[in-house]
């Protein structure tokens, strides 16, 4: 789950083109670059938090079954 894939390169270019509206809607702040930067960084916090509720789930299911 570590490894997002949110940027230019994987998803083939960049969609908004070279000219000058295309650069505004990308560049400008809260714009298309800032969201996805914002959007890779929440769902690497959620796959965090999955990662670290698997792992607990995990070692309770393994003290259980060792207890049993």
């Amino acid at each position: 789950m570590k490894n997002l894939a949110l940027n230019n390169a994987d998803s083939g270019g960049a969609p908004w083109g070279t000219g000058k509206m295309g650069k505004q809607f990308a560049t400008v702040s809260g714009g298309y670059l800032d969201q996805v930067k914002y959007t890779t960084e929440i769902l690497q916090n959620l796959t965090d938090v999955l990662d670290f509720y698997a792992d607990g789930l995990n070692t309770a299911a393994d003290t259980m079954e060792k207890h049993s």
